[in-house]
């Protein structure tokens, strides 16, 4: 079983590469 924290850990270090690729994304898009 993986504690809450540890499992918190992974699901920021997921989400944090889609937020910066979004952000290129809307950069290059113009928005």
């Amino acid at each position: 079983m993986v504690p809450p924290d540890g499992l918190d850990a992974v699901d920021k270090s997921k989400r944090k590469p889609q937020k910066e690729a979004l952000k290129k994304m809307s950069d290059m898009i113009g928005i």
